[in-house]
């Protein structure tokens, strides 16, 4: 696909052109999943957002609201906070109103997603309830894998380790049932950074370096940068400073590229360890 991008993209943009609307949409659908986790986000963005006005002109709202929730997704990867709440917001309303309930259910959960970025936990966990039920109630598997790695990761963040371990250890055998390598990578982060958390160092280590070799095999460009940054937290964490270092560069590398809202973190931890060599 990576030869063949440009070729993609510029067949995109005759069919909008000519107005062939459901082409332009349909070339978004089967190249938005590599945009994103290829790390052409600037691209991802524009060409689901040329999509959508697409979608528009035939008024098709599934596509109009699957395009815009995509864009959504990367301006909160961002941190771009408030026009990605607002995207979802409004895609949430157009879900709602043709009654796709599949698609309700995951933008509860971005919804959630940003709550918790932003630090309001009790929203998150609100939202992220709203979505697991409603996944359960369409028996969606791989939805209640997502649900139940969302309620994990909040869990994790207000240090509830042994209610954090019963949602990811779930998550994670689901996602392994479905074959859903992409989310199994993300879980094994998360369930290394559990580890972390509890102190259990050596178990953590293999868990990150299980993600990052799915990551790049996959070349899930920001997988990659968060499983190095884990590294490096953990490197320092175990005395390797220069191992830490180097890891939190390589991240940062990946997050300037991406214009993800991890750099700073990983910016941060750069200079703090420089700060203490000199």
């Amino acid at each position: 696909m990576e030869e063949e991008k440009d070729n993609v993209l510029s067949a995109m943009d005759i069919a909008n052109e000519t107005s062939y609307w459901k082409s332009v949409i349909r070339i978004c659908d089967a190249v938005s999943r590599f945009l994103d986790t290829r790390g052409y986000w600037d691209e991802a963005i524009r060409r689901n957002k040329q999509a959508a006005v697409a979608g528009e002109f035939i008024n098709d709202e599934q596509s109009v609201a699957m395009c815009s929730g995509r864009a959504g997704t990367i301006l909160h990867q961002r941190g771009e906070y408030g026009e990605a709440i607002r995207t979802y917001q409004n895609v949430l309303s157009a879900f709602r109103k043709i009654k796709d309930d599949n698609n309700v259910a995951a933008t509860l959960g971005n919804l959630g997603l940003i709550a918790q970025s932003q630090g309001d936990y009790a929203e998150a966990q609100r939202l992220y309830n709203e979505s697991f039920e409603l996944e359960k109630k369409l028996g969606n598997q791989n939805g209640i894998a997502v649900s139940l790695h969302q309620l994990g990761e909040l869990s994790l963040a207000e240090k509830d380790f042994n209610e954090a371990e019963d949602y990811l250890e779930q998550s994670f055998s689901i996602f392994r049932k479905l074959g859903n390598k992409v989310s199994i990578a993300e879980c094994l982060e998360s369930i290394g950074k559990l580890r972390f958390e509890q102190e259990r160092y050596s178990e953590a280590h293999p868990l990150f370096d299980e993600s990052l070799e799915i990551a790049e095999a996959l070349s899930i460009k920001p997988r990659i940068g968060s499983v190095k940054h884990s590294l490096g937290v953990l490197s320092e964490k175990q005395g390797d400073k220069a191992e830490a270092l180097r890891l939190f560069r390589e991240a940062l590398s990946i997050f300037e590229e991406l214009s993800s809202a991890k750099a700073e973190a990983a910016r941060q931890d750069i200079e703090r360890l420089e700060s203490e060599s000199s």
